[in-house]
């Protein structure tokens, strides 16, 4: 029957079982529950934002699901799952409990830490009225522990409504994304049984929350630190989202809205001239803006060519936001950096940083496909205290050997700046063999490794895969394969010892292929070139490599051939006349052409297998033939 005080009115809010006890010995309890709850939330804050106190919330949407993808994405780290399940659980159930042992004004101050330095609004309003309903005198019922879990229901609705935009077509891992709320509600339940019948056994004294609450929290804490580690969190926020393939802005788009965007408004103004003009002009102010080695010609930046406002401010703004971006995302890497100086991944912050200011853009694309299309792959001199650094301090880790591949390709392409000293050649082709060497044995270890797979890949790999590598194993071939053909350029065949060959092999090294001069500059070594001159198949290969039209490079491709038998580039020539006419055959209608041409670029391959077993030509020739027996 309710109770109803000395004036005779009715208490809809009751007292717990706990306040029974002493005054000093509820408080002194209540306090430290109350400790370790801030304790909880901000340490709850801290793995999502890295922060302990934030007066901005870290949450950008109201929605749960981004927080089971960044910084730590569940799927890499499984472990997570338990870790979130068991924090949501203890941030749901404390406030209850107390709310059931004490009384609900007692609750309220833990409400206000979800509320406020735990920046969980929504869920400090659905724990307002579980702890109003467990306080609720109709809701106390005999059996303390139904009337507990059912006041679970508001938290039950957030997880199910807040859940939305789950980007998973996969059932299984959909169905995933839902783990961390099911397995926190199991938690909490299991929580409210513990806690409830050990106060039913205590007779619900004011010290019986707190040791269940403390050791759970530190069991979330060690399982967090243990299995993840708060280092791989802040690489995974500070480092990795902020590495070129994950930043949004330099990945490749099309620019063709913009410029028909701008068509329109320069129309407007000079409609006398021709569509295609204004796009051409566009094109090269949008090269100009993404390339700041290009000195701005004064009609572009005035506006003379076509009038009115500065024809180039929209590419501009578009090159401004990509410089931006570039700097904000070193900084953030940087901040790794200055923070985790033991740590080992910081040689893999470094290569990211070393990346970043290598990235460019591709003109060609520009000019040919109205694209940005971002590279990193040519190595600038801005970034060469990076890579030593890297190669200086962690020469043991994988990103050492982009490392030295990088030093190498500068040391390569670098004129002496005295009279008495020599070029690099030596020194590189000595840290080129190097690189080698490391890259096989690493692809080796790695080819071993992958026949060993932990318990959550092995049993759900369909579900969930490691963390990404720094360089994945496609992107350690395709290292190995730039390391090779760099030993082929500098190498002795290519190097009499005379000093005007020494210094056409260092420009020739050194020609940037993502700016529209290659092709030009490719072309006056050429036809600057001393005869005998060893480079010249090397320079006939890379014009050929540049054609569109697939019957203008099989034509030059054998005729380099002919005309070099026995040199590297004649393997490489082989190599790619084969892939040519393997595509021709594809759209042959006629058998017999089809066979004779198939034919053809079998015994090509296979000439290439045998004067280059094991570099990179010999081994893209073994994959070629493995294609088409399995065709």
């Amino acid at each position: 029957m309710p109770e109803n005080n000395k004036h005779g009115y009715r208490r809809w809010m009751t007292d717990g079982a706990t306040m029974v006890y002493s005054r000093k010995a509820r408080l002194i309890y209540w306090v430290i529950n109350l400790l370790l709850y801030t304790l909880l939330n901000m340490y709850a804050l801290w793995v999502q934002s890295g922060h302990w106190i934030q007066f901005k919330s870290p949450y950008t949407s109201v929605s749960l699901i981004p927080r089971l993808l960044y910084p730590l994405n569940i799927f890499q780290f499984p472990s997570y799952i338990l870790v979130i399940g068991l924090l949501m659980a203890l941030i749901c159930t404390v406030p209850i409990l107390i709310a059931l042992l004490y009384n609900f004004s007692f609750s309220l101050p833990f409400i206000l830490l979800v509320f406020f330095p735990g920046h969980n609004r929504i869920l400090a309003l659905c724990l307002l009225v579980s702890c109003a309903a467990v306080s609720f005198e109709p809701m106390r019922f005999k059996s303390k522990f139904v009337a507990a879990v059912l006041c679970l229901v508001p938290e039950l609705i957030y997880w199910g409504i807040f859940s939305w935009g789950n980007p998973e077509q996969n059932i299984l891992r959909w169905a995933v994304l839902y783990a961390p709320w099911i397995l926190a509600f199991f938690i909490s339940v299991i929580l409210l049984g513990i806690v409830i019948a050990a106060g039913h056994f205590l007779r619900y004294r004011p010290g019986i929350l707190m040791p269940i609450f403390g050791l759970s929290l530190a069991g979330a804490v060690m399982l967090f630190n243990t299995r993840i580690g708060m280092n791989e969190r802040d690489f995974q926020a500070q480092v990795y989202r902020y590495s070129p393939e994950q930043v949004m802005m330099f990945q490749n788009r099309s620019i063709k809205g913009l410029l028909e965007i701008e068509l329109a408004e320069r129309k407007k103004q000079a409609d006398y001239l021709s569509d295609e003009l204004i796009r051409d002009i566009l094109r090269i102010q949008w090269r100009i803006a993404f390339n700041p080695n290009i000195e701005v010609l004064p009609e572009y930046e005035a506006g003379g060519v076509i009038g009115g406002a500065s024809p180039i401010s929209r590419a501009r703004r578009e090159a401004n936001k990509f410089e931006r971006t570039k700097f904000e995302c070193a900084d953030q890497i940087d901040s790794f950096i200055r923070t985790h100086p033991d740590d080992p991944r910081v040689a893999d912050a470094l290569y990211y940083k070393g990346l970043l200011i290598d990235l460019k853009v591709d003109s060609w694309a520009i000019r040919d496909e109205d694209m940005l299309r971002f590279c990193y792959d040519f190595p600038s001199a801005y970034s060469e205290l990076i890579w030593n650094e890297i190669l200086a301090g962690y020469p043991d880790r994988d990103v050492a050997l982009e490392a030295r591949y990088r030093l190498a390709h500068l040391m390569a392409r670098r004129t002496p700046k005295r009279a008495t000293e020599s070029f690099s050649f030596d020194k590189a082709l000595l840290l080129l063999e190097e690189a080698r060497a490391l890259c096989l044995e690493e692809l080796k270890r790695r080819e071993q490794e992958s026949t060993q797979h932990p318990f959550w890949e092995s049993q759900f790999g369909t579900i969930f895969s490691p963390p990404p590598q720094t360089i994945r194993d496609e992107q350690m071939w395709d290292l190995l394969t730039r390391i090779e053909r760099l030993m082929s350029l500098i190498g002795k065949e290519n190097r009499t010892g005379h000093l005007r060959h020494e210094e056409r092999l260092a420009a020739f090294v050194g020609l940037d292929p993502y700016q529209l001069i290659y092709k030009d500059r490719l072309k006056d070594l050429m036809f600057e070139s001393p005869q005998p001159d060893p480079l010249q198949d090397n320079i006939e290969l890379t014009l050929a490599m540049l054609l569109d039209n697939p019957e203008e490079k099989e034509t030059q491709l054998v005729a380099l051939i002919e005309q070099f038998p026995g040199r590297d580039a004649t393997v490489e020539a082989m190599l790619e006349l084969a892939r040519l006419r393997l595509e021709k055959a594809k759209n042959m209608e006629s058998n017999e052409e089809r066979e004779t041409l198939m034919s053809d670029s079998k015994k090509l391959l296979n000439t290439v297998i045998s004067l280059k077993p094991d570099f990179y030509s010999g081994r893209q020739a073994k994959q070629l033939l493995e294609t088409l027996s399995h065709e």
